[in-house]
Formats: C-alpha cells, structure tokens, sequence
C-alpha cells in the first residue's frame, strides 16, 4: 500500500503546497496531490497552483488570520521562486 507521505513525495510539491490546494480546492489532502502533480506539469497548471495559493492568501486576510496568511505568504514566495515562470 501506497502511503500519503509517499503519494506527496511523488507529486513535486512540497506538502504546505498540497495543502493550499486542499483547503483552496477543499478536497483531502491525497486529492490535491494527484491534482497538483497534474497541475505541475504545464505551465497553465503552475500558475493555476500559484493562484490558488493566493486566493487562500487573500481569503485568509479577509478572514482576519493574519498567521495564516503569512504562512501562505512564505508558501507563495516559495513556491515563485522554485517556479520562475510563475512570477
């Protein structure tokens, strides 16, 4: 049997990455998994990854969760830098 961890490990995300389109999706995180591998296989599916991560950036500050926020920001700024063409 296949774990989660290694299910992730597959994908080319890191896991703060899956959960962002988890909760952006809001699918289980082995949902989001599978979609975001998909994703990051064209450059149309990064910049997809890139702004549902900032959708949940912009809904956690709208919110009022600050500390989410900034997590998701850490999340985002790496995510651009691992991915150039996404910036």
């Amino acid at each position: 049997m296949v774990t989660l961890q290694e299910c992730m490990d597959l994908t080319g995300l890191e896991a703060e990455e899956i959960d962002a389109i988890a909760e952006h999706e809001r699918v289980p995180q082995i949902v989001a998994a599978g979609l975001g591998c998909f994703l990051l296989a064209t450059a149309d599916g990064r910049l997809r990854i890139r702004s549902m991560i900032a959708d949940d950036m912009e809904r956690a500050l709208r919110l009022g969760n600050q500390h989410h926020a900034a997590e998701l920001g850490r999340v985002l700024s790496k995510y651009v830098r691992m991915h150039p063409d996404c910036s």
